[in-house]
């Protein structure tokens, strides 16, 4: 019902002037409401798939259906589901690198199907790669470091299982897209408090990478879990991913000499550039190795299948996977 003064006085007004006019406004109310209801069966149906996902066009860009793994292992179970390691055996010979690939959306979000397209592509020239899930922010309510708890015993399971798929874990390169390049970055500067070994890769392949958590320029939020848009609207604002923290968990903050060497991708539009190429700046200074590219007229999500610059990445890519091989 409407009950706002001003509301009802153009109600009044064109009840008794205008009668097309108030079947005009019927008609739009309707339409308003079946919108309303629409958007909260889409909201409740999608369930982990989000509005704000679709509208970016990241199924579109994914086009991870088009690109099965071989297949689809339980690396982890957790309080609120199991987590899947998808499985890329190297076609036709496996005398690649054993390559785990980390995907992004900003923590509280995401799907591996990001990299399945990059996946089947390096398996095609030889490599075994590793797709992990792992918890996230909104729909497991999770906090950081969990996240980067779930890739560290990913790691730890490709490790120890990669041979069973024609790996070869001496081999180890871990990479990742966005949070999921933060995610990559983690697991070799931060120190690991847990009981196992820091893994030990022969490079870091971060594409539009989030590495300087402490830069406020490039904060990412926790969302409240299970609610998209319009739970958003109706709950307290989103709070900082490392709710004070960020410091501490910045791979930025932690680099040293001994880091394997790593590839930076980024497009030049993207806001993450700048702390990137700092990044590459910061480890060159300690005597490590990082080469840093930036794509033009690219934005954040340069690399995913579907953008323009996709095709180009993939062969940047796989040519350092035989440079470092070589070099191993």
């Amino acid at each position: 019902m409407i009950r706002h003064p001003i509301a009802i006085a153009r109600f009044r007004y064109c009840l008794w002037n205008d009668r097309a006019r108030v079947r005009r406004l019927f008609l739009s109310g309707s339409l308003l409401g079946i919108g309303a209801i629409v958007l909260v069966a889409i909201e409740f149906a999608l369930g982990p798939v989000r509005l704000m996902d679709l509208h970016a066009g990241a199924l579109i860009q994914y086009h991870g259906s088009r690109h099965p793994p071989t297949l689809t292992r339980v690396y982890k179970e957790t309080p609120t589901r199991p987590l899947n390691m998808h499985v890329f055996e190297a076609r036709p010979n496996p005398a690649g690198a054993t390559v785990v690939l980390i995907h992004g959306g900003g923590f509280h979000s995401g799907w591996p199907e990001e990299f399945f397209p990059l996946a089947t592509a390096l398996a095609l020239a030889g490599h075994t790669v590793f797709v992990p899930e792992y918890r996230l922010q909104r729909a497991d309510g999770v906090a950081y470091p969990q996240e980067l708890a779930d890739c560290r015993d990913a790691v730890a399971w490709v490790v120890r299982e990669s041979s069973s798929f024609g790996g070869d874990p001496t081999k180890l390169v871990i990479g990742g897209n966005s949070a999921g390049a933060h995610l990559a970055a983690a697991l070799v500067t931060l120190p690991n408090r847990g009981t196992g070994g820091d893994p030990r890769p022969l490079g870091l392949l971060l594409t539009a990478p989030y590495l300087d958590s402490a830069d406020p320029s490039a904060r990412f939020e926790r969302e409240p879990p299970r609610r998209g848009p319009v739970g958003r609207l109706l709950s307290a604002p989103p709070r900082d991913v490392f709710e004070g923290r960020s410091q501490e968990f910045s791979p930025r903050a932690h680099l040293r000499a001994d880091m394997p060497p790593v590839l930076v991708l980024a497009g030049e539009e993207d806001r993450l550039w700048p702390a990137v190429r700092e990044f590459c700046e910061a480890m060159r200074k300690l005597g490590a190795d990082c080469e840093s590219h930036a794509y033009p007229d690219a934005g954040h999500a340069f690399s995913l299948k579907g953008q323009a610059h996709h095709d180009a990445v993939v062969q940047e890519i796989r040519e350092t996977l035989q440079r470092w091989l070589a070099g191993a």
